[in-house]
């Protein structure tokens, strides 16, 4: 390829219409670079590894920048894109430290994966109109990155696209994304504030570790909240959940430390494993009568949270789903299935009228146990229903209980008071003598 190299300055020749694949690879001598008019492709690697380059000049005629062409300048501090240009390919400017401006084409479609990705100096950003796609890793590392315009035509930002973008403080996401896909705005540790807009249905993970985001509205018209969406979101206060939400995936707010209030709106039928796990100042939840399922950890680790109504159509409830909660006193759904270990934790229990039998084990050793409530319509109480409840003192055995089962209230060693002569008929004894014979009880727990 004719070229003049004068005083660190690379003149291609006129006439030149294609930069070939690593034409100028690694050149080092090279400062400045004068692309003439005419020239439509700068392909694959063509400026790659140009260490010293510091200023580049791109003609009109212009269409492609290839993929690495200018990965690696690492002082290449502004680059100013011509219109007509269509496509910025993988990598292009991946890695250009000093990078500080990059004006971009009202003809460009899509920004290409890692296209500016490792631009550290990059302090802003205009995507224009007509862009409906911002790619993986696209800004991905832009370290300096304040400001991100975003426009009305983009449909999806890809798999980390900003992923740590750490001087990012606000991003308004236009109506008509659709997608925000997953890790796009990972660790962008001061990121304070995103608007989300009403067409958005999917965004995994999308801000998780976002530590300084502070307040979410999630938009009207997204039915889940995917999973690990706001993980870590340590100064999350306050959070909107729309009507049309159906369920909360899986590690959805869990670390989110400063949360101290949610309400989850009529409609939604499950919370997932561990969604809002570790939130340990959270202190009022408000759960709706469309709830069936509470994820296994659910509310693990809420250590503030002492008062929770759970309603009636919950029909499953995950083993430890409130473990380490300050919860005492739980009134339970009548048809719900959970572990024993549960609710284990509890002081207080109160058994909802409808039900009418209590299973064998149901509460065995339970050690923190003190006071139990039991339903009008209650006619069975199972084999060890409370074996082991050691700070048990008082029960009252409604008058229409038909049958008590063996050890039923076997080591309850602090009952002092079972407040019906029925338990007495019931049992054969009263409940210092329910014990096996042996001392043990069949469901002994460790």
């Amino acid at each position: 390829m004719t070229y003049v190299m004068e005083n660190g300055v690379l003149h291609i020749a006129e006439g030149t219409e294609v930069v070939f694949r690593e034409a100028y690879k690694d050149r080092r001598d090279i400062r400045a670079v004068e692309i003439p008019e005419g020239v439509k492709f700068l392909t694959n690697w063509a400026f790659a590894g140009c260490t010293r380059l510091e200023r580049v000049s791109l003609p009109s005629t212009l269409r492609v920048i290839g993929g690495h062409a200018f990965a690696g300048c690492e002082s290449l501090r502004e680059i100013v894109i011509p219109e007509g240009v269509e496509k910025i390919a993988g990598y292009a400017f991946e890695g250009c430290k000093k990078l500080e401006k990059a004006v971009l084409p009202a003809s460009l479609k899509t920004v290409w994966r890692y296209a500016f990705a490792g631009c550290e100096s990059l302090r802003e950003i205009a995507i224009p109109e007509g862009v409906e796609q911002i790619s993986r890793y696209a800004f991905c590392g832009c370290g300096e990155l304040q400001q991100a315009r975003l426009p009305a035509s983009l449909k999806t930002i890809g798999r980390n696209a900003f992923d740590g973008c750490g001087s990012l403080r606000e991003i308004v996401i236009p109506d008509g994304v659709e997608t925000i896909e997953f890790h796009a705005f990972y660790h962008c540790n001061k990121l304070e504030k995103a608007v989300l807009p009403a067409s958005l249905r999917n965004a995994e993970v999308a801000f998780s570790g976002c530590e300084s985001l502070r307040e979410i509205a999630i938009p009207e018209g997204m039915e889940k909240l995917p999973w690990d969406m706001f993980f870590n979101c340590t100064c999350l206060e306050q959070v909107s959940l729309p009507a049309s939400l159906r369920k909360i995936e899986f590690d959805a707010f869990e670390g989110c430390i400063a949360l101290r209030e949610i309400a989850i709106p009529e409609g939604v039928e499950s919370i997932g494993e561990k969604a809002f796990a570790g939130c340990r100042r959270l202190e009022r939840v408000s759960l709706p009568s469309t709830l069936r399922v509470i994820g296994e950890r659910a509310f693990a680790g809420c250590t503030r949270l002492c008062e929770l109504v759970l309603p009636e159509k919950v029909a499953e409830i995950g083993e430890r789903a409130f473990d380490g909660c300050g919860l005492k006193r739980v009134s339970l759904p009548v048809h719900a299935k959970y572990d024993s270990r549960t609710f284990s934790f509890l002081q207080e229990i109160a058994v909802p009228e409808g039900v009418t039998e209590l299973k064998a084990c149901v509460f065995s050793a339970w050690r923190s146990l003190e006071w139990v409530s039991l339903p009008s319509t209650l006619r069975i109480i199972g084999e060890d229903a409370f074996s082991r409840c050691e700070r048990l003192r008082e029960i009252a055995v409604p008058e229409g209980v038909e049958h008590i089962g063996a050890f039923a209230f076997s080591h309850c060693d602090n009952l002092e008071k079972a407040a019906s002569p029925r338990l007495k008929k019931l049992s054969g004894a009263g409940p210092s003598t329910t014990a096996s014979p042996c001392g043990r009880s069949p469901c002994r727990r460790g």
